[in-house]
């Protein structure tokens, strides 16, 4: 094995290690070994490291992260922006850009201009909640690294709250306040005229452990827990047949600003 050593060549020094470096020094790698390297070269190595270049964005142009499920993702040639960091560290046309929930190849040997209009196909979408679809733009760093970005698009089945008159159909629950997030604890305002209390979500997400007033206090057991279908009802409802839990209050009530917490 060769040993640490500097050696002086025409008023030069040059520097040989006989053991890789224990850890990342500056520019220089944990396991970096050197033969014969000049004081320019181990100086520029160690104050001015490779800036390793990435993606801080991916989007496709006019397309929002979270659907209601049944809502489409318009298919079609679909513009993609994107921006990066250390671009001149990125190998030329070494861009590329997936599908990679239906394992489709939408461009390669693109330029990092930015911007890049590709045919993603057929509209797509999703019924089932929190359903996701993802594409993935890679590139090649000019040391052979590659790195990359996601964009991912959710569907969730919404949250409804709302009052109404005792007993509302499916029909009357859809038309109420509308929410299109995941599963989570929720608070909502409420301001009933001798109505009650709704709030409905998938079934799937499980019983509420919790609902609590204003005062903090505890009156799940104020409410009665029902299932029903939700089935199409555009533009209130937009999935398919989904199974629904509907909490309704039991009693007639009149009241202002009065907040509730549910919790699963």
């Amino acid at each position: 094995m060769a040993k640490d050593r500097i050696v002086k060549v025409g008023g030069s020094s040059t520097y040989t290690n006989g053991a890789p470096t224990p850890e990342k020094v500056g520019g220089w790698s944990a396991g970096s070994t050197f033969n014969g390297k000049t004081q320019k070269e181990m100086w520029d190595g160690l104050l001015y490291p490779f800036q390793e270049p990435s993606f801080n964005s991916l989007s496709i142009a006019s397309q929002s992260t979270i659907l209601e499920c049944g809502v489409n993702v318009s298919g079609g040639v679909r513009t993609f922006n994107w921006n990066t960091v250390n671009p001149s560290n990125i190998q030329a046309n070494s861009i590329e850009i997936n599908d990679i929930t239906a394992s489709v190849l939408l461009g390669s040997s693109l330029a990092n201009d930015g911007s890049e209009a590709l045919d993603i196909g057929a509209a797509i979408t999703k019924l089932t909640t929190n359903a996701v679809h993802r594409w993935r733009i890679e590139a090649t760093d000019t040391q052979n690294n590659t790195f990359n970005r996601t964009f991912t698009v959710r569907w969730y089945s919404p949250f409804y709250h709302g009052v109404g008159a005792k007993s509302l159909p499916v029909s009357n629950i859809q038309q109420l306040n509308k929410q299109i997030v995941g599963k989570s604890d929720k608070s909502y305002t409420f301001n009933p005229t001798n109505q009650v209390f709704y709030f409905a979500y998938p079934a799937s997400y499980g019983d509420l452990t919790s609902i609590k007033d204003p005062n903090n206090f505890e009156i799940l057991g104020d409410f009665t827990k029902r299932t029903e279908t939700f089935i199409k009802y555009s533009p209130y409802y937009e999935g398919s047949d989904v199974t629904y839990n509907v909490y309704e209050f039991n009693n007639l009530t009149t009241q202002t600003n009065f907040e509730l917490t549910f919790k699963f």
